[in-house]
């Protein structure tokens, strides 16, 4: 098996990168007949797949955490909490297969939760349960990774 074989079967995400630079670096001095401009270009599209599904995973995880800190409503708390649990599952498989989007969990948890914020204040105010001190403490909720990809879930709201 190639070098690439291995980093294929460790780091998915890394290895797209590493063929699309290959891709393009070999179509300069290739006479084969390889479109390879649209072939780096959908190796790097793979690769944006990639990195938007540890995107929507995260962003499923923080707006069900927001809701279940947030609201006095207890009757959806165990389908939240299921799809927590759930696409924490499936975060975690996607960070196994490409290990090296793993450091950019960060910076998509603080890009996704003002946006989050609001989405579920407007939830809240759609469901008459908008009250000023929660909207405050939704808007002032962080969430760090240990956070999104462990297994704690915030306690009920009093």
């Amino acid at each position: 098996m190639p070098a690439d074989g291995d980093l294929y079967n460790r780091d998915f995400y890394a290895w797209i990168r590493t063929q699309a630079h290959a891709v393009r670096a070999a179509a300069s001095g290739g006479n084969l007949p390889i479109d390879w401009d649209n072939l780096a270009e959908e190796l790097d599209a793979l690769g944006r797949s990639e990195r938007r599904e540890v995107s929507s995973c995260i962003d499923m995880i923080v707006e069900h955490l927001l809701k279940l800190s947030v609201p006095p409503a207890q009757a959806p708390r165990c389908g939240w909490i299921e799809t927590v649990q759930r696409t924490r599952r499936d975060l975690e498989r996607v960070l196994e297969d490409s290990p090296s989007l793993r450091p950019e969990v960060p910076a998509m948890i603080e890009r996704i939760g003002p946006g989050l914020a609001r989405l579920v204040a407007a939830n809240l105010r759609d469901s008459g349960e908008a009250t000023a001190p929660a909207l405050a403490r939704l808007h002032a909720m962080t969430f760090a990774p240990e956070q999104v990809l462990g297994d704690r879930l915030p306690d009920p709201p009093a």
